[in-house]
This record gives C-alpha cells, structure tokens and sequence, in this order.
C-alpha cells in the first residue's frame, strides 16, 4: 500500500537524519490535500453506521469493538501489533526470540 501511495505521489520516504537505516514517511502536498476531504468522507461514514442507535447502542458497540481490538493485538516492546488469527502469542514470541538471534 505505501509503494502504492508513493507512485501516485501522496506520500515520500525520507532516510532518517539520525538513523540512516531508518527511513521515514511524509504525506506530499498532494496528500495533504486529500486529508479534509477523506475526514469529511470518513465522518459521513461513522453517521451512517451509527444511524438510529441510542446513545446507550453506540457506547456499546464502541466498548465490543475495543474489547475486539484488545483480543487480537499484540505488544513487542512496547509496540502494538495486529496478531493475524492464525497465530497464536506463544508462536509470535518464539519467532521473534528466533530472529534476535539471527
């Protein structure tokens, strides 16, 4: 998705003053100008989803689908990681503790 975004110039990678392995991600001018019109299209979105629920509706489908959220994330140092379905934390952690050692 990123080389995808950088070929239609929304965005470009910058190496890292400090780090020159790292690299870093930009939003281009072109990018920028698509942030307001994607918040106003994501916000339409949210009302539409959201339509006829009470209050009381909304704050618990927001509490099932953190509580979702919760139960397939993963922290590695600290970072939050989607953990895919088919893995399970014990199978992510021995491969990660096999690639330090590499």
């Amino acid at each position: 998705m990123l080389q995808r975004m950088e070929r239609t110039g929304l965005v470009e990678r910058r190496c890292d003053p400090e780090d020159a392995r790292l690299s870093r991600v930009y939003l281009t001018q072109r990018g920028r100008a698509l942030e307001q019109p994607l918040r106003t299209l994501w916000s339409r979105c949210e009302e539409h989803l959201v339509a006829d629920m009470t209050t009381e509706e909304r704050l618990l489908v927001r509490r099932l689908l953190l509580q979702m959220h919760a139960n397939i994330s993963y922290q590695v140092r600290g970072v939050p990681l989607l953990l895919p379905l088919f893995l399970s934390k014990e199978l992510v952690a021995l491969w990660l503790d096999t690639r330090e050692d590499t």
